[in-house]
This record gives structure tokens, C-alpha cells and sequence, in this order.
């Protein structure tokens, strides 16, 4: 296990699969994992601490997680898979998350991810459960068939490593708009796919609403070139649950179907700024 700050929001977590099982899949798109990490006391031990796992097949692991000691068993987070490097020699297996750090006002890193990630040194332990993807069937995607229309990604920053993975998936062809918001001018970064591919990173201003900085750039984009959001586009937006329902809100506003629309609730704010949940 290794870790690399990548921008002011995130680190990058590279995790060596090392329980002889099968090495996870490089499925693209949105693919992700239930993370476990280590239930710490402190910040000093968020790496280090005792791993304790349900036992078991992965059928059924949420009730048998339920019944272990809440005080001692692992915490669990949704996390997206940036990449996955296989040996075919060895079958040695490497996987990518990039986990979103957040600070409190005191500039304590808050959550259970965000902890491990900042604290955890090689040789700790976690665990990862594969769940698969959710936007390529959801909208019809392919990483072979090139896109029939536009598609346009929209994501806080929570939801920045899904909307980059999928759009590395596009095959070429294809031709996407992505906005996304970061609440720092460093978290941004080149993103690389045969499609054709608009990046705008957008950063949200200090006490602003997670979410409104990339919708409110997209309806300006949108109003200045409609070409951009046809009535046969696909919109998938990801990240906080109220700003992704006002982007799909405004999707079909424009005309496109409800089933070329996808919006990814991956967390909730408590109004007036309280974050109450995140993958």
C-alpha cells in the first residue's frame, strides 16, 4: 500500500491485493468498491488500527457487518476505482482510489476515509468488496460502439473520479462535455481518453453550495450554445443529492428523455453546510 496528494482535496490510495483471490476487474466507467478501513479512535491510529471484517461470502456481508461490536468493526465507504494494473505473469494486483479529503473550520480532517487515507502507511490493511457499474447499463454505454449523441458529465468533488473514469471509458467517436467542481484551483488535472472530450473544471466559492459552481457553468454553456445539450444527449451528474437532482431537473427542462438521464446521489448536506453523509 501506497499514497500520493494529488491536488489539495485528494490522495491517492494504491492498494496491492494480497488474499489470493482473483484480481478485481478493469471494468471502466463508473466501477466501484465498498471500502473497509480500520474503526479508529484517533487520527494517530486511522491506519494502523485492528481490521475487523465480516466473515463470509459477499452475499449477506451487510447483516453479518451489522452484528459485529459497532466500537470495534471496520467503517465502510463507497469509493470509485480509478484504474487496475494485473501482472498476467504473477497475477499480482494494483488498485487506484482516490479518496476526497475534507477539513472542518479547525482544518482537522473529518471522515473515516478521508483519515485513513491521510494516516495509512504501507503494510496496513483494508478491504475492498467489487460491486460493478452503474452508469455504462444504466444509459447504454459502450467502450467499443462510439456515442449516437452528446454525453455530458457534471460532479462535485465527490464525484470528480467517477466522471473522469467514465470519461476515459468513451471510446473514439464519442464526443463528451464534463464540468467539474472542486473546491480548490490545484485539485484540477489533465484527464486522457480517445473521445473527444471538454474538460471545464469550475471552483466553487468559499460558503457556496456544493454543486450550484458546475450547474450554473453548464447553464451558461448551454444558453450560449445549445448544440452542447441536444434533446438527444445523455446527462449522468454525480455528488451531492440536491445538486444532482437539480441537474437532471434541468436536463429534462431541455428536452432530454428521463432514461438518458442519470443523476448519482453519492452524499447529502445537511442545510445550512453540514455535510451528513459521503461515500
Amino acid at each position: 500500500m501506497r499514497t500520493s496528494r494529488v491536488g489539495h482535496s485528494y490522495v491517492r490510495v494504491v492498494l496491492a491485493l494480497d488474499d489470493g483471490g482473483p484480481p478485481l476487474a478493469d471494468r471502466g466507467w463508473d466501477s466501484w468498491v465498498r471500502l473497509f478501513v480500520p474503526r479508529a479512535v484517533g487520527d494517530a491510529d486511522a491506519g494502523s488500527a485492528p481490521l475487523v471484517l465480516p466473515r463470509g461470502p459477499a452475499t449477506g456481508w451487510y447483516a453479518r457487518w451489522r452484528e459485529l461490536p459497532e466500537d470495534t468493526r471496520a467503517d465502510v465507504r463507497n469509493e470509485t476505482v480509478r484504474a487496475v494494473r494485473t501482472d498476467p505473469a504473477t497475477g499480482a494486483c494494483e488498485v487506484d482510489l482516490d479518496l476526497v479529503v475534507h477539513t472542518g473550520p479547525d482544518g482537522a480532517v473529518t471522515g473515516p476515509a478521508g483519515r485513513w487515507a491521510t494516516a495509512v502507511r504501507p503494510g496496513d490493511r483494508a478491504g475492498l468488496l467489487e460491486q460493478g457499474t452503474i452508469i455504462d447499463e444504466a444509459l447504454g454505454l459502450s467502450r467499443s460502439a462510439p456515442l449516437d449523441a452528446p454525453l455530458v458529465l457534471l460532479a462535485d468533488e465527490a464525484g470528480v473520479p467517477a466522471a473522469e473514469s467514465t470519461a476515459r471509458s468513451l471510446p473514439a467517436g464519442s464526443r463528451a462535455l464534463v464540468v467539474l467542481e472542486v473546491p480548490h484551483a490545484d485539485d484540477a488535472r489533465a484527464t486522457c481518453s480517445a473521445a473527444d472530450v471538454d474538460v471545464r473544471w469550475v471552483v466553487r466559492a468559499p460558503g457556496e453550495a456544493s454543486g450550484a459552481a458546475a450547474l450554473g457553468h453548464l447553464r451558461r454553456l448551454v444558453e450560449a450554445d445549445p448544440s452542447l445539450l441536444p434533446a438527444d444527449a445523455r446527462l449522468v451528474a454525480v455528488g451531492e443529492t440536491g445538486a444532482v437532482a437539480g441537474a437532471r431537473h434541468f436536463a429534462l427542462s431541455r428536452g432530454l428523455q428521463p432514461g438518458r438521464v442519470r443523476a448519482c446521489p453519492y452524499w447529502l448536506l445537511d442545510r445550512p453546510g453540514k455535510r451528513r453523509s459521503a461515500s
